[in-house]
């Protein structure tokens, strides 16, 4: 695996840093979904880790329903 700019931002000194996020766009279930990660530091150098999930859009179409007999897209 390469090192790159991502995991050095992950992996560098914390000092001063109160939180961190990233953030993954997703096509899932047909629909564009943001996936957000927060990494929120205490400052007894403890952390406390939270995810969320949104749909935001749905991908695609279908044909179903809008012309009688068709089910695939």
């Amino acid at each position: 695996m390469n090192i790159g700019p991502l995991t050095t931002a992950f992996d560098e000194d914390i000092e001063g840093v109160v939180l961190k996020e990233y953030v993954v766009y997703r096509v899932k279930d047909n629909n564009l979904t943001r996936e957000k990660f927060i990494r929120r530091y205490h400052g007894d150098g403890d952390y406390t880790d939270h995810s969320e999930s949104a749909p935001l859009s749905p991908i695609g179409f279908t044909l179903e329903g809008k012309i009688p007999g068709v089910t695939g897209k």
